[in-house]
C-alpha cells in the first residue's frame, strides 16, 4: 500500500503543480490517461486546482482516489468531484483514468471549517 499510495500522491501533486517532468518520472512508457487530452496541462491552459483528495479503494494493482477540484471561472460550476483510478505495473503508474459515472459538480465544498471553495 505504501508504495502505491506514495506514487499516487506524488503524481497528484506533480500534476496539480503542472510539473510535467516529475509526472513523466512516475509513469511507465506505455502510460495512458483520460485526465488530460492531447497534451499535459501547463501554465494557464488548465486553471483547475486540486483542493482535496482521499484514497477510497485499494487492490494489489490499483488505487482509487476521490479528487476535488476548483475549476476555471469559464465553467458553469465551481467544484468538480470525481474518482481517479491509478493502476500500477512494475513500480510505475501505468494508467490514471476517471472512474465512469463518478463525476459530480458542486456549488460549494468545505475541506474543513473555514476552508471553503465555490459560491
Amino acid at each position: 500500500m505504501y508504495q502505491i499510495g506514495n506514487l499516487a500522491n506524488k503524481w497528484i501533486m506533480a500534476y496539480d503543480e503542472r510539473q510535467h517532468q516529475e509526472v513523466q518520472e512516475l509513469v511507465s512508457p506505455d502510460f495512458i490517461t483520460d485526465i488530460y487530452n492531447e497534451s499535459f496541462p501547463a501554465g494557464t491552459y488548465n486553471l483547475s486546482t486540486i483542493v482535496d483528495f482521499k484514497a477510497t479503494a485499494l487492490t494489489d494493482t490499483s488505487l482509487t482516489v476521490r479528487i476535488v477540484q476548483r475549476v476555471t471561472a469559464e465553467d458553469n460550476y465551481k467544484i468538480k468531484v470525481e474518482k481517479w483510478k491509478f493502476t500500477y505495473s512494475q513500480n510505475k503508474i501505468s494508467s490514471v483514468k476517471v472512474v465512469p459515472n463518478s463525476t459530480k459538480y458542486l456549488d460549494r465544498y468545505t475541506v474543513f471549517p473555514g476552508a471553503n471553495f465555490g459560491i
